[in-house]
Parts: structure tokens; sequence; C-alpha cells
């Protein structure tokens, strides 16, 4: 029996998924820390691929993402706030010597763009946006059937795109990212900030302001909404996507954020 195993790596949590021959959906999945009794967090990992791995089943291909960027040329890690071990690791080929299967190694919204282009909400458009609202901002662009990376492989970086120059600080060092101003940590200090909601509440409280029609929580995602709509009005302009694919735990909340994003959608078109 041949499978293929994706690999999801972030600072808390790794997750696995197999897949058997030619079927999209996984047939086993299964979440560890990522960090965790000792063993460094690609220890852990070796360990989980061969946990998940079917007794007989041969492994054809292992598809790892990390929230963080990879040269393209060398598939050298150069950034991975959330794993930092893994900077300057050959990951990709460490697991390949441990498991004696073929593995590539990619940042995580890029190979989710990949994936939505393939089976997904993407299928069929050669000309994509894809953008993951969470924790974070992810980014990636499919443009003419390819996944556009840039000279250094940081193409797509939408997350990183300034919306206002005089912004708060980003953990990326510049100021005015689009994340510190649509992640999740980010609504949730500007709510806390407003008193929308007490300081020991997150997202879970936010949404439940806005469900219940509080107008301060409204406001929160209508603002956000307002600076997403601009954002990928300006894509639209750049990249003359096809479509659109909006994913992450904030897609959840899109009623909220519908009515900034609209208008400023519009009004920069």
């Amino acid at each position: 029996m041949k499978i293929d195993l994706a690999l999801d790596i972030g600072g808390t949590h790794m997750r696995a998924a197999v897949f058997h021959e030619d079927q999209s959906n996984p047939s086993r999945q299964k979440r560890i820390p990522t960090y965790a009794g000792g063993q460094t967090s690609l220890d852990r990992l070796v360990g989980l691929i061969r946990e998940v791995t079917p007794s007989g089943s041969q492994v054809r291909s292992i598809a790892i993402g990390i929230p963080g960027t990879i040269d393209p040329n060398s598939g050298a890690i150069l950034t991975a706030p959330n794993i930092p071990d893994w900077v300057g690791i050959p990951v990709a080929r460490r697991i390949e010597a441990a498991i004696g299967a073929p593995a590539i190694l990619d940042n995580d919204a890029n190979m989710a763009a990949l994936g939505e282009w393939q089976f997904g909400a993407g299928q069929g458009h050669n000309h994509l946006v894809y953008l993951t609202i969470s924790t974070g901002i992810g980014g990636g662009v499919i443009c003419d059937g390819q996944l556009l990376r840039g000279k250094h492989g940081m193409a797509g970086e939408l997350g990183h795109v300034t919306i206002l120059p005089e912004g708060p600080v980003c953990s990326c060092g510049n100021r005015g990212c689009l994340e510190t101003f649509l992640s999740e940590a980010a609504l949730v200090g500007i709510a806390r900030e407003r008193g929308v909601i007490a300081a020991d509440e997150g997202m879970a409280a936010l949404r439940a302001a806005a469900q219940r029609g509080a107008t301060d929580a409204h406001t929160v995602f209508e603002e956000a909404g307002h600076l997403l709509g601009r954002t990928l009005a300006g894509l639209v302009h750049a990249l003359d996507p096809e479509i659109i694919i909006v994913l992450g735990e904030g897609a959840a909340d899109w009623p909220h954020w519908a009515f900034g994003f609209e208008p400023a959608f519009r009004a920069a078109l």
C-alpha cells in the first residue's frame, strides 16, 4: 500500500495526515505538541511520521508546511519565528534520510494555496490569491498555473504588506503591516484597548459581542474589513486574479468583516 504524508508544523502543535494513493481525503490524522519530553522538534517530527505510517505501507512522498520563509534555490529555512531551531537546518534532507522517502518543505500558506488550486475552491482557476486569517496572516499567489515565489522565496507574504506606515510595530520589524490590524491577535488587542472585551478575554468574547449586536465590537470588525477590502483591491490591480480565497479561523467572521470590506473593495477598484 502506497501512501503520501502531509505535515503542518507550528510553534505549539505539529499535525500529520495520511493519504492513500490517489485519494484526496486523509485516512488518518494526528496532532502532537511541537515541543515536549525533552526531545527536539525534529526528533518529534520523525517520531510522528513513523507513528502514523501504517504497517507494511510504502511512503511515496512527505510534504511539510511551516510558518516561515524558504530559499527556493537551496531549500534552506531562512526564517521561522515559531520554530527557530529549524533555521539553517536541512530539514527535508534529514527527514528523507530517516524515513527513506522524498520530502519537500515549504511555507505553509504557499502549500495551502497550492492545495486550494488543485483540490479546493481554486480548481479550474490558474490565477488566484489565497489569504489565511488566523493568529497571523498568511498568503499565497498562483499566477498562470505556477506558485509565485520571487527571487528570495518571499513572494505572497500578504500579511506583511504595509497598510499604514505609522501603524503598530509588526513581528517582522516593520510598521503597519496588514497582520497588525487583521490577525486575531491584533483584533483582540484592539478590542481590549478599547474596552470592548476584558483584559483576560480573547477572540471568542469579541465574536460573541459582535453577534449580540454590540456596536463597539461591530466597529472593530468593520474597520478591519475596510482595510482588508482596500488591500485586496490593490492585489486585484497588481495581479489580476480570477478568484480570491479567504480562509482560516478568521474567515468565520466574514459576516462582520463584510460591512467594511465591500464598500472599501468597490471604492478601490
